[in-house]
């Protein structure tokens, strides 16, 4: 269970503090999360969280900001309480959501000697991609190495609080970081292009003679011919995933990678459903 809102964990982190955390982030089922933070980082479940749920507040800072100068500032403040941090500054419990978070949780990794580090950096480095990438378009070169150090962050992170003195394999990151990120592409279509952003390479946008930044057409023909690319993808990460040595590694990267396809599976089945008006008439043929 988790402790009561009074008490504290190991290391200085509250529990009030990584609640209110994961709570900022919008995620959701909490006990559901717990149970699987639990089952795969044991004790180092709290600061996983933690460290999760920053980084998705910051995402959501940025995506909702309209001003990327605005956006860019709020970053670099972020970056800033990163350096100071692993500098040895002491934690400042003054500080605002969602810097907080990320105080006690960049403090809490240099005093476990600075592993994850990294991760969050590459992390950073990719929303300022994006910030610099609204309202134009990428090749699909420039695509796939933004895509490959998000993912390859996210999935050296998990695998670190599961094994870490197991890390994955350079080809598992690769193939993961595609599989997971070009499907989030896909679900994410709608909301990327209301924030800016095109997941359409310029190239592709140049070979089909559509407009990349509108809905309808990317919908269309980009991305059904999309669809079984990020298929193969999951396919050849689920490869590498029979390869991973260790029960625990293989079963977090099985869950990880299987959610997300499940999911875009989901949003093309929706996407293919036919609306009420197109059904046949009861008893018709």
């Amino acid at each position: 269970m988790l402790a009561p809102r009074h008490a504290t964990i190991r290391d200085g982190l509250s529990t009030p503090l990584f609640l209110e955390a994961f709570r900022a982030s919008g995620e959701k089922r909490l006990w559901l999360t717990r149970l699987l933070y639990g089952a795969f980082f044991g004790p180092r479940w709290r600061p996983a969280l933690l460290g999760f749920a920053y980084v998705k507040c910051v995402d959501n800072t940025i995506d909702r900001e309209p001003d990327v100068g605005t956006a860019k500032a709020f970053l670099d403040r972020q970056r800033a309480l990163l350096a100071r941090a692993y500098a040895g500054a002491p934690r400042d419990a003054t500080l605002p959501a969602p810097d907080r978070y990320g105080a006690a949780f960049f403090v809490w990794d240099r005093a476990h000697g600075a592993n994850l580090r990294r991760s969050v950096e590459e992390v950073f480095d990719t929303f300022e991609v994006d910030l610099a990438r609204r309202h134009r378009l990428l090749s699909g070169a420039e695509l796939d190495r933004n895509v490959r150090i998000a993912g390859t962050a996210v999935l050296r992170y998990l695998g670190w609080f599961a094994s870490p003195a197991r890390p994955l394999s350079e080809a598992l990151l690769e193939r993961g970081s595609r599989a997971y990120i070009y499907a989030d592409h896909l679900v994410d279509l709608e909301e990327d292009l209301r924030f800016g952003l095109c997941n359409v390479p310029a190239e592709d946008a140049a070979a089909l003679g559509i407009d990349p930044f509108d809905l309808a057409s990317v919908s269309g023909a980009w991305l059904d011919g999309r669809v079984p690319g990020v298929e193969r993808c999951f396919d050849e990460a689920l490869a590498e995933v029979r390869r991973t040595r260790g029960l625990r590694l293989r079963l977090l990267c099985r869950l990880y990678l299987g959610r997300k396809r499940a999911e875009l599976r989901r949003f093309l089945a929706r996407r293919s459903a036919p609306v009420l008006g197109d059904q046949p008439a009861s008893g018709s043929r």
